[in-house]
């Protein structure tokens, strides 16, 4: 039994350290396309989003709601995020992929470490009601440690744990399809993580919301 569990353990810990290198080397392109400038970025953003809407029409059958819906879902997101970048307003982006990766890592390191209480067990199994207080406390902490370097648009924990649940949505929303066509992963093609759009899920609601509360600040 407890050889069972230390496997599981170490399981665990190999893949928690392949997402934590993906991510840090995502981070890596990130931070590199911008140094070459706005249109370098761009670039970047767009095989980013042109590869999720590769990885919806790969998976949805053509010429249903579902296919449609997505397809604008993920085009109107890449043209919010496009606008952003041309505004120069960085902090939306930088805002966003913080929330999003946070979300991920608290989820992923609480869920396999407490993980007990199922919360959609037949849309995502693994997505635990431990996990999601994970991903509260790690953007809590991301976000108060911010605050004190950029004029983030919260102003009190209310509007902080709207974005922790619409990014819980977001991600619950992209297992949902994958669940219906009965694929694991969108694509593999970042270890630990699968396609891009694995990556991005949680930060496609998330995005509109960040915008709405810049515009009424």
């Amino acid at each position: 039994m407890f050889s069972q569990k230390f496997n599981i353990f170490s399981i665990s810990i190999s893949n928690f350290l392949i997402r934590s290198i993906a991510s840090i080397l995502m981070i890596f392109a990130i931070y590199f396309f911008y140094n070459l400038g706005i249109e370098s970025f761009l670039i970047f953003l767009t095989v980013v989003f042109f590869r999720a809407i590769y990885e919806i029409i790969l998976i949805v059958p053509r010429n249903t709601k579902l296919f449609y819906f997505n397809i604008i879902l993920l085009g109107s997101t890449y043209l919010l995020y496009f606008y952003n970048l041309i505004q120069e307003n960085y902090i939306f982006l930088f805002l966003v992929t913080l929330i999003g990766s946070l979300h991920d890592i608290g989820g992923y390191v609480y869920g396999n470490l407490f993980g007990r209480t199922k919360i959609a067990p037949v849309i995502s199994p693994k997505k635990t009601l431990e996990g999601f207080v994970g991903s509260i406390i790690f953007v809590f902490i991301g976000i108060e440690i911010f605050k004190k370097f950029f004029n983030l648009p919260f102003s009190n924990y209310f509007e902080e744990l709207i974005a922790i649940f619409l990014a819980f949505f977001g991600d619950l929303y992209f297992s949902k399809i994958k669940r219906i066509f009965n694929v694991k992963d969108y694509q593999i093609i970042i270890p630990g993580h699968g396609g891009i759009l694995d990556r991005i899920d949680s930060s496609i609601l998330l995005a509109w919301y960040i915008y709405f509360l810049f515009l009424i600040k």
